[in-house]
């Protein structure tokens, strides 16, 4: 029950058939409420995410700052049956650059299943400063990921009883093409319609 669990891509990930969602969250940007266990946050997002997705089998990679927070400490400890992995990072610089990485790589191991989706959640808030990143995600979604970025404000949204579902709702945007003009920028999500 106390095992610790670091990802670090090393060797592909198991191909999942059916749907499957990839959650890559920056904890520096975003943090865990401090009295969730990792099976209690899992859990947390799969039924916000329900609302907006057909979610499938979801991992969650969770980044941080190891000069910030120390992996060893209980924060980090995970049951084997949680899907929630720890990524310590350099410095908070170098977070956005590993996530961007790691997805590039999760991609190419977790394809597009058609008629099943293959939905990718970031959440952090430098996604729009890192050009290639964005770029990136943009062109997962032609490629029919469902894209959704969210970009956490600075309220404290952490502290919600209902948490992640405001954090979901309020700072999430999607890369669709709703409208028939040449707009290209981020819209919110629609429920069951996004992904």
């Amino acid at each position: 029950m106390g095992e610790f669990k670091i990802e670090d891509f090393s060797t592909p990930i198991t191909t999942v058939k059916g749907a499957k969602t990839g959650v890559f969250w920056n904890l520096d940007d975003c943090p865990f409420p401090k009295d969730l266990t990792p099976d209690v946050i899992h859990k947390c997002m799969d039924e916000a995410l329900t609302d907006i997705c057909r979610v499938g089998t979801m991992t969650i990679w969770a980044y941080f700052d190891e000069g910030k927070v120390d992996w060893r400490n209980g924060e980090c400890r995970l049951p084997t049956e949680s899907r929630l992995y720890f990524i310590p990072v350099g410095d908070k610089l170098s977070i956005n650059d590993r996530m961007f990485h790691d997805i590039l790589l999760w991609s190419m191991d977790s394809p597009v299943d058609y008629p099943d989706p293959a939905n990718l959640i970031v959440v952090s808030d430098k996604v729009r400063d890192h050009r290639d990143f964005f770029e990136t995600l943009r062109t997962l979604d032609q490629r029919h990921y469902g894209v959704i970025l969210v970009t956490p404000a600075a309220s404290n949204l952490a502290q919600c009883p209902d948490w992640p579902a405001p954090l979901l709702n309020e700072d999430a945007y999607c890369f669709g093409y709703e409208s028939e003009s040449e707009d290209t920028s981020l819209q919110k999500p629609k429920l069951q319609e996004t992904l």
